[in-house]
């Protein structure tokens, strides 16, 4: 996972919560997205929320190492 990682929203449900997904942006090589659950979703966006308001803290470098924190964690072992 050398490239950059984003996330997209898979599935907003009827209360609002949504679940997510990261995969690799800009990449030639195709990867496989990892899918967050409701509870991992929650966690995840909760964890950027507070990187978001803590102007101490360079965002881009942040949010890239929450994104792969969560895609190395959840991704299956081989």
């Amino acid at each position: 996972m050398d490239d950059r990682l984003d996330w997209y929203t898979t599935r907003v449900r009827e209360d609002g919560s949504q679940e997510v997904h990261i995969r690799s942006i800009g990449s030639q090589e195709a990867s496989k997205p990892v899918y967050l659950n409701k509870e991992q979703t929650r966690l995840f966006m909760r964890t950027l929320d507070h990187l978001a308001n803590d102007t101490s803290i360079p965002w881009a470098e942040a949010r890239q190492a929450v994104l792969r924190a969560f895609a190395e964690t959840l991704t299956p072992s081989k």
